[in-house]
């Protein structure tokens, strides 16, 4: 879809990345030939990717372009969300969860792959800061033990998820001993039909580089935007950090 495109350039174009290694000999053999394709393709690739954003203004950038068409569905009531009305939640949600994470560098995010988990991810993204993602199928006091290696102060899911989690294992409850929390449709709810109205004027009419502003906590594309840990079948599970770069490849 050339309209979806993230690149650089007008929304219709796509850029191409080629890139041109040094002459060989033509008696190069086979399997030289094959080593000198991958070290060109690792080299162009780096070259390539060092003009890519983060990962929140590659968003934006798409949700600019798509204006009023569907990006999410809502289970709860079956309406549609557009990319405005996302551009406006994720603004929203984001300025509601700095208040209480103003000193705080990594945030849990405890969510499956849902509308909350789409805006809770990009909202903690839009603050600047890192995604500690939970994995709520692993026993309880292996989650404890992820959220006091990446020193998580505070956790971003629904009130609805959570309830379930806590139904479904107790022992969950004990997090709140532990951490905040931030419930998405609980602070969704809390916000006020004219403030709606107001972010979404702002959202529609407002011109490229404010939008930009306004998300423009986001990070160097070295920065640290995931951290992924492992079941802990094994024993401790272990944090992996991925960066903007390595992220905004895949989203690419």
């Amino acid at each position: 879809h050339a309209e979806d495109s993230i690149m650089f350039g007008p929304a219709s174009t796509r850029i191409v990345s080629v890139g041109f290694g040094s002459l060989i000999p033509a008696q190069s053999s086979e399997e030289n030939i094959r080593i000198q394709l991958r070290d060109l393709a690792i080299d162009t690739w780096e070259t390539a990717i060092s003009y890519y954003h983060t990962i929140v203004p590659m968003w934006l950038r798409v949700m600019r372009r798509r204006k009023f068409k569907t990006i999410l569905i809502d289970p709860k009531n079956g309406r549609h969300v557009s990319a405005y009305k996302m551009i406006r939640l994720v603004l929203l949600l984001s300025r509601r969860l700095s208040r209480i994470t103003q000193q705080e560098s990594n945030l849990g995010f405890l969510l499956p792959s849902s509308r909350e988990g789409v805006l809770g991810f990009l909202s903690i993204l839009s603050l600047g800061k890192t995604s500690v993602n939970l994995n709520y199928t692993s026993p309880a006091d292996v989650v404890m033990g992820c959220i006091k290696n990446a020193k998580v102060k505070t956790i971003v899911t629904s009130e609805a998820f959570y309830e379930k989690l806590c139904q479904k294992n107790p022992k969950f409850l004990d997090l709140k001993e532990k951490v905040k929390f931030f419930f998405i449709d609980k602070e969704e709810n809390n916000v006020t039909r004219l403030t709606h109205f107001l972010v979404s004027l702002f959202t529609i009419l407002s011109p490229k580089f404010l939008i930009e502003f306004c998300f423009s906590a986001t990070k160097k594309l070295s920065d640290t935007a995931v951290i992924l840990f492992s079941s802990g079948s094994e024993g401790v599970p272990k944090g992996i950090m991925l960066s903007h770069r390595f992220s905004g490849s895949f989203e690419k």
